[in-house]
């Protein structure tokens, strides 16, 4: 169960990490461009963008995708309740926009080519094994000892998710466009979390998936809540989710070319691939991926050609230590000047610099 209460736009990551990628954001921002930003994994790193966007009072457009119902109630309050207490001047707009199979392109063998191309070569061996991570990392130790009835029923299960996949895959009709085609609905908010909350919870009820399109003065926000599939495996994503599981949450309706793309929710490799095949960063846009230190995610940054890594410094913006001693790896302990040793997470951060 999530408390209720608005989100503090401190990013569960090392703060010099979330500087990377915020610092980019006020660059274009103070230059006088308008600025379109895109991230998978929706929450304080919203917040932290949101407050730039206000206070610098530029043009930008936000784009940010969640896979969680619970969540993402109260993280749109959230997103009400900062547009609303840190600019007081302008009216916010809210339009809810439901999303139905119908409204993914392409023929009934789309999704399977898409599969074939974003999927991670290494997330069916995670299922079929039990293992959220292959290797030693995040805190994961992985186990490899394959006794028969584990492994026939992590087999049932990956059978049941490709049944899911294919069932989605049934109910879709060639679509036209990549936005839902139907009007949106205009919602009513007020200035007061509980009540947004108390709102959206029971509106998303009904309308299980969509885009909440919020407009204040400058600032244009799409929050999009996409879950992964539950046909007939109803126990959510498994080792972070993948395409198999998330097709609509990968394939989320974008348009034109963006900025800076964050990467840092659920099926992440995927997600990764799709920036790439789709073209999705701008000619002077920057890809960064959270939690790069995890090996499957190299199948999608070799793609890049020319990245590089940054390490954590442990600490994120509220103070808060992200890896406690003996976790393990990713954390690492470096000797510095006078004898005193640093915690660092290595490879925290996957940045590309797209130089056209």
């Amino acid at each position: 169960m999530f408390k209720l209460k608005p989100l503090n736009g401190s990013p569960y990551m090392s703060e010099n990490c979330w500087g990377e990628v915020l610092s980019k954001f006020e660059e274009i921002l103070s230059s006088g461009r308008n600025v379109r930003y895109l991230e998978w994994g929706a929450g304080n790193s919203t917040i932290s963008c949101i407050r730039s966007a206000l206070r610098f009072k530029k043009n930008a457009e936000i784009v940010s995708v969640e896979d969680s119902s619970e969540f993402f109630s109260i993280f749109a309050a959230s997103v009400i309740a900062e547009l609303g207490n840190r600019n007081k001047n302008n009216p916010i707009s809210a339009t809810w926009l439901t999303r139905t199979p119908q409204d993914t392109p392409g023929s009934f063998l789309h999704p399977f080519r898409r599969r074939t191309r974003l999927e991670s070569p290494s997330w069916a061996w995670k299922v079929i094994t039990n293992n959220k991570h292959l290797t030693h990392v995040d805190g994961i130790i992985p186990n490899f000892s394959l006794r028969p009835l584990s492994l026939i029923k992590q087999i049932l299960k990956l059978v049941t998710i490709h049944a899911d996949f294919l069932l989605w895959s049934l109910r879709r009709r060639p679509a036209l466009h990549m936005r839902p085609s139907h009007e949106g609905i205009q919602l009513e908010v007020s200035g007061n979390i509980e009540d947004n909350h108390k709102f959206l919870k029971d509106h998303i009820e009904i309308h299980q998936r969509g885009c909440l399109l919020l407009s204040c003065g400058n600032l244009s926000v799409q929050l999009w809540l996409l879950p992964c599939l539950s046909t007939v495996w109803k126990k959510g994503a498994i080792a972070d989710g993948s395409y198999t599981q998330m097709p609509e949450y990968v394939e989320t309706p974008l348009s034109g070319k963006f900025d800076l793309i964050f990467i840092d929710g659920r099926a992440r490799v995927s997600c990764i691939r799709r920036v790439w095949h789709d073209h999705l960063l701008a000619p002077t846009g920057t890809l960064y991926v959270h939690d790069a230190f995890r090996p499957d995610m190299m199948s999608g940054f070799i793609l890049y050609g020319r990245y590089y890594f940054v390490d954590g410094s442990n600490k994120t913006l509220s103070g808060e230590v992200r890896c406690k001693d003996l976790f393990g790896p990713p954390l690492t302990h470096k000797k510095v000047a006078g004898g005193i040793v640093m915690s660092t997470i290595s490879n925290e951060l996957f940045v590309h610099e797209r130089c056209d």
